[in-house]
């Protein structure tokens, strides 16, 4: 009997964590996706409004808010692409996305990129910054909430994921033992943080990247 308090309190806390993990991914997948939006209005005439977490709202309908502005994203920055590809000779275009060289190389290849444009595309930051973006693969973000169609997690509002691992079993499990419950709903909540954890981290490093390099291009043009 004493062991399975200890055992109760060990799979409490893995509920709990999982569930206050996949909670901070869903804000960090909001503020980073507004850290994208300020990058396309101040560099790409953009007006986008920031968007926030519903936490009385369905956690799929916040993945599913989140993938319709990755998808505006797309749709703003590949139109950018295609004048750049059309502006600029293609080794030019193709130095944009540069891996694993140096932040001065980088530097070095927005100069060129400058010279050669003319201002034809306006400020180097904006074309640069949409390369990136549509080079990225965001095309991998903006269907998350169609991966797990099939997950109870689907059920619960974002504000769940915040009450006690009691209540959140109940609302995953239904009437089932304490035992069973709080494993499936931890099992339930980790295969939602599977998918959304990774791809939120990938998202996140992409607007990264694109920030560094503006930067860098500010700093030194």
């Amino acid at each position: 009997m004493l062991s399975w308090f200890f055992e109760k309190d060990k799979k409490q806390e893995d509920l709990i964590r999982a569930s206050q993990c996949l909670h901070h991914c869903l804000h960090k997948f909001f503020s980073t996706t507004n850290k994208a939006f300020d990058i396309l209005n101040s560099h790409l005439n953009g007006s986008f409004s920031h968007i926030s977490v519903n936490e009385s709202a369905g956690i799929k309908e916040n993945c599913a808010e989140v993938s319709t502005a990755i998808s505006k994203i797309r749709e703003v920055t590949e139109h950018t692409d295609r004048l750049v590809q059309k502006s600029l000779e293609p080794h030019l275009y193709n130095k944009i996305t540069l891996s694993g060289v140096s932040l001065q190389e980088k530097a070095e290849v927005a100069k060129e990129l400058n010279q050669a444009t003319m201002g034809i595309l306006g400020g180097i930051c904006g074309p640069i910054a949409a390369v990136l973006f549509t080079k990225s693969g965001l095309e991998n973000f903006v269907s998350l909430d169609d991966q797990l169609t099939s997950s109870p997690v689907w059920s619960l509002t974002v504000a769940d994921l915040l009450q006690s691992s009691r209540d959140i079993s109940r609302l995953l499990c239904g009437a089932k033992s304490q035992r069973a419950s709080l494993e499936e709903a931890t099992r339930s909540l980790e295969e939602v943080q599977g998918v959304l954890k990774p791809a939120c981290e990938a998202f996140d490093d992409i607007v990264c990247e694109v920030k560094a390099y503006i930067k860098l291009i500010t700093e030194k043009m």
